[in-house]
């Protein structure tokens, strides 16, 4: 089988749209042979595909595509131009897409965001397939292998704010939590500019020694293992949901506020911070015990499902 999947990570949209598709292509049909075509995005993410071990090239516009079994895309705008172009190189089309409200043209369309009113598009004919909700979220092996192995040690934080944190908020967040007793872990993402010894440096004054990490390759027995999880709103709230966290979130753009504003609404989440505040002073009360998780880890599974059913009948 040939197939492609068309995705997007540079600074100004973060990684999430990649890493979702990493979790979910090699289970799908003749996915661990997918090629990758990388969409506006950084040198970082070409070497985040190929460690993976999927080839990998840059989009370009009105280049003639070879024929596909079928194509998944996931960019931040889903721009339906080359939604169509894809469809008609492909058997089957599957789309990513959290924010919706714009025009699809695909076979299939997935869209796992919690919020209700990011599930409404139009259709170019014949429409599409549709799974929503949370549910669907493509939890990846590794994270489904640490919820299994790790034990959550209480007092401790992880503070992940994005592949990318534009803002540097996680050099405001240090500035609080070094007045705390909790023990914290600090991940930099592949995307994020700011200077380890910078953040070292207010560390200094943390009265127990917490840690700095970049880019960890364990940073899902990281992420399985803290009690508290400090977020920008993203991919790890649909993760953290997945593993029983107390989330708490700083979120960065409009649509993270949203996303944690739905979250908070269901007993889930707090947010505690924004590009203009930072509250921390009921932040380590939150208990989530009242919120049945929608993330079950399972989203692989039924994605899988589907996509096999549609690839079989053609």
């Amino acid at each position: 089988m040939l197939n492609v999947v068309v995705t997007q990570a540079a600074g100004e949209v973060g990684f999430g749209h990649l890493m979702e598709c990493l979790a979910l292509v090699s289970h799908l049909p003749g996915g661990e042979d997918a090629r990758f075509l990388l969409y506006k995005s950084c040198e970082q993410a070409v070497s985040l595909v190929r460690e993976h071990g999927f080839e990998c090239a840059f989009w370009e516009s009105g280049a003639t595509l070879p024929r596909f079994d079928w194509g998944l895309m996931n960019t931040r705008n889903n721009n339906v131009a080359m939604q169509s172009a894809l469809r008609r190189a492909c058997g089957k089309l599957i789309v990513i897409d959290e924010l919706g409200n714009k025009e699809m043209d695909c076979d299939l369309l997935i869209n796992f965001a919690a919020p209700a009113q990011w599930h409404e598009y139009t259709f170019k004919e014949p429409a599409p397939r549709m799974l929503l909700g949370p549910k669907y979220y493509p939890v990846r092996d590794s994270l489904l292998r640490a919820a299994q192995k790790t034990d959550n040690v209480p007092g401790t934080v992880l503070v992940t704010l994005g592949g990318v944190d534009r803002t540097q908020r996680t050099l405001d967040v240090a500035r609080k939590l070094i007045r705390t007793d909790l023990r914290c872990t600090y991940v930099l993402g592949p995307g994020c500019e700011i200077l380890e010894k910078d953040l070292k440096e207010i560390l200094r004054s943390a009265p127990h020694k917490d840690e700095v990490v970049i880019n960890p390759d364990n940073f899902d027995s990281l992420f399985a293992a803290s009690e508290y999880v400090i977020s920008a709103g993203g991919n790890t709230l649909y993760e953290g949901l997945f593993l029983g966290s107390r989330l708490l979130v700083v979120w960065e753009d409009e649509h993270e506020r949203v996303q944690s504003a739905q979250l908070e609404e269901w007993g889930c989440a707090q947010i505690i911070g924004s590009p203009d505040f930072l509250d921390f002073s009921e932040a380590f009360d939150f208990h989530p015990d009242s919120c049945t998780s929608p993330c079950d880890g399972r989203g692989v599974e039924r994605i899988q499902s589907v996509v096999k059913e549609m690839v079989a009948h053609g």
